[in-house]
């Protein structure tokens, strides 16, 4: 057997893996399950393990990466001239293989979420992921971006339900961290749309069932943007969060929002990407700090483990980069957004 040939094939596969899953994206939303996961150990003192919770974060993990496979899967001819260097239409891996390799991710997920949690978990898991790959392959193009977050803000209910259960429905805050995400997605996922390509003055993809200009779309992010924020503000005074998370929450969300409208007004697809960066580092911030207060009064060791994970999530981010501008539009480098690409 020939190993250092063997071994080349699977670095090839495991770089394959972790550029098609988009791995600095899919720790970007890790905390948002953290966070809902965070509450609940707080507000019930569960007895967990350590190994239980990294159960958890390897669940979301997969199952984020398989989606974001199939979403490639689905965008593999658009692709072509968006963004050629990706796996499918670079040829580092075929279509088959793709879909492959999100069947045994979503298996390893869900897998893991039986194992060491409940059915009402997996069953938010499979309908979270379920309706995020529908919309990869049908809601998007048929009815617009704002069908992406009801299935991201399923993140944190996941994460509580871990943990409670039986609860759910009795308090509201795993539901104020729903519409927190909610909004905060639909912040993040408009201002990535003009960069996507704009037909007779409006972007390609509707916002939901109607298209509208690259500004009009922007003013809309700053809205949502300032709709996340202020549901932050509610979730400041419903929980014992310190002033720093509210502190970093309001100037954040108050610099992303004035920022939105002010690119707004003339938009470009640098401009656009620089606030897809700033509103991914936003999210990833102001959940991680929300769940690492819950768990320093739950157990120091659990903060701990998860300050050094988001350390560590935010380096692998700046290696591996996170959300990139199409192929085309930095081949053009026009001052404005560019036209529409064939799909």
């Amino acid at each position: 057997m020939d190993f250092k040939a063997v071994a080349i094939t699977i670095s090839q596969k495991v770089f394959a893996f972790m550029d098609i899953a988009r791995i600095s994206v899919i720790f970007m939303g890790l905390p948002f399950a953290m966070a809902g996961a965070a509450y609940a150990l707080w507000s019930t003192s569960v007895a967990v393990t350590l190994i239980q919770a990294i159960g958890g974060i390897l669940s979301v993990f997969f199952v984020t990466g398989s989606v974001h496979i199939m979403d490639d899967f689905f965008d593999r001819r658009r692709d072509r001239s968006l963004w050629p260097d990706r796996q499918i239409p670079s040829r580092g891996l075929t279509p088959r293989g793709a879909v492959v390799m999100a069947t045994v991710c979503c298996g390893i997920g869900v897998a893991l979420t039986f194992f060491f949690y409940n059915i009402f978990c997996v069953i938010i898991l499979l309908i979270a992921t379920s309706w995020a790959i529908a919309y990869a392959g049908h809601l998007r193009e048929k009815y617009g971006y704002l069908t992406l977050p009801f299935a991201i803000g399923l993140f944190p209910i996941g994460g509580y339900v871990a943990f409670a259960p039986s609860t759910l429905l009795m308090t509201g805050f795993p539901w104020l961290l729903y519409l927190m995400v909610f909004f905060w997605q639909a912040a993040h996922i408009l201002v990535y749309s003009p960069p996507h390509g704009v037909e007779n003055g409006k972007t390609v993809v509707p916002l939901f069932l109607k298209r509208f200009s690259p500004e009009t779309t922007l003013i809309l992010a700053g809205v949502f943007a300032a709709a996340c924020m202020t549901v932050g503000i509610i979730v400041f005074f419903t929980a014992p969060l310190s002033y720093f998370y509210l502190g970093i929450t309001v100037s954040l969300g108050l610099f992303l929002t004035v920022l939105a409208l002010y690119v707004s007004r003339a938009p470009t697809v640098k401009k656009c990407m620089n606030l897809v960066i700033l509103n991914s580092a936003y999210g990833w911030l102001i959940f991680l700090i929300m769940t690492l207060e819950f768990l320093y009064v739950y157990d120091i060791i659990f903060f701990w483990v998860v300050l050094i994970f988001g350390i560590f999530m935010m380096l692998l981010t700046a290696v591996f980069g996170g959300f990139r501008e199409p192929n085309s539009q930095i081949k053009a480098r026009k001052s404005n957004v560019g036209p529409a690409q064939p799909t």
